[in-house]
């Protein structure tokens, strides 16, 4: 149910968006002040974005360090289970 809301919003914002980017796009073509300003803000959010992409690669990483690890314990839990279960019917 949530995902069918996301990717609404998503597409939503999407297309509300294109009309505004392609507004700005032509006003910073215009004005060399506002072109300033808004070079200013996409250096901001591109160097925010640059931080939070590695520090989200480091939490990605971790997650799957985290997750094999889980994996590779069940399966060697399972792989000792069956030992016992043969061991069992052989006596």
């Amino acid at each position: 149910m949530v995902l069918p809301l996301v990717k609404l919003g998503s597409l939503a914002f999407r297309t509300l968006s294109k009309p505004i980017a392609a507004r700005l796009k032509h006003n910073a073509g215009i004005h060399p002040k506002f072109r300033g300003f808004i070079i200013g803000i996409a250096q901001v959010i591109d160097s925010s974005a640059q931080s939070d992409s590695s520090c989200s690669l480091i939490f990605s990483v971790a997650g799957a360090a985290i997750i094999y690890e889980v994996q590779r314990s069940a399966r060697s839990e399972a792989r000792k289970e069956e030992l016992r279960r043969q061991e069992v019917e052989v006596r």
